[in-house]
């Protein structure tokens, strides 16, 4: 009975010191367990649809194993880097942000420029831009308003610039999609232009020197504006009778706008 007992209680300290020796086994392993580092990285908090500008409330933080985040995937620092511009690629919700995202829209923003044209920007505001109504891809023609300084006075003169210039991109807004569109009325502070290396420099120079304001034409309306000279305070007045014999007698009772 004795030897009974006695070999029972070898065992239970057998296995106690076992059991002590796994779970001091298992605190070493905690104790010297590296650290994983976690990356921060942007998904989207909502369907996205492809062409849409992203915004802010479109997306979402989460964090990563650096393991699994690879460099195309955009950082929450480098979210000014992509702001309002629009995405190539639909997104559902919890989907992962990429850079590469938005690189076709750089692509097709450069290879949009033709031969023996340049890119220049101009500043515009609410009135002078139309309030909001021009988008990428329409046609405009430019005013010149700038003061003229005489031997006994100063006028204020506007006459034409540029005609029939292309929009190319609104702010940084160069794909004009539905949901653009919409957002027509969203105010912006310049309008970038498709124009020759002269028209840019001239364009350049009188953005300086004065104000340029923007005509919007119907794209249906390719001839030649039949306006050359100049407006001024000598001349407003017997230029504007003109201008309004010259539209009634040119319009119609069919439609045509008057």
């Amino acid at each position: 009975m004795k030897q009974a007992i006695a070999l029972s209680l070898s065992i239970l300290l057998g296995l106690l010191a076992v059991f002590a020796m796994r779970s001091h086994i298992e605190r070493e392993k905690a104790s010297t367990k590296v650290k994983v580092d976690e990356v921060e990285v942007l998904f989207a908090s909502q369907p996205v649809l492809s062409g849409a500008p992203l915004t802010k409330n479109m997306v979402q933080i989460r964090t990563l194993p650096s393991s699994a985040v690879s460099s195309d995937m955009v950082k929450p620092h480098e979210l000014i880097e992509i702001m309002d511009k629009a995405i190539q690629r639909e997104v559902n919700r919890g989907g992962p942000i990429f850079h590469s995202d938005f690189l076709k829209a750089k692509m097709e923003a450069l290879t949009g420029i033709l031969p023996g044209r340049r890119l220049v920007s101009v500043p515009v505001s609410q009135v002078t831009g139309i309030s909001g109504l021009i988008k990428p891809g329409d046609r405009v023609d430019i005013l010149y308003s700038h003061q003229v300084v005489g031997r006994n006075d100063t006028k204020a003169t506007t006459e034409m610039l540029i005609e029939n210039i292309t929009v190319h991109a609104t702010d940084n807004k160069t794909v004009d999609t539905g949901l653009v569109a919409k957002q027509r009325q969203k105010l912006y502070s310049t309008l970038t232009l498709l124009a020759t290396p002269t028209e840019a420099a001239v364009l350049t120079n009188a953005s300086r020197e004065g104000t340029l304001t923007f005509l919007l034409r119907s794209p249906k309306d390719l001839r030649p504006g039949t306006f050359s000279g100049k407006v001024n305070a000598t001349n407003l007045t017997e230029l504007a009778k003109t201008a309004n014999r010259d539209r009634w007698k040119g319009g119609s009772s069919k439609g045509n706008q008057r």
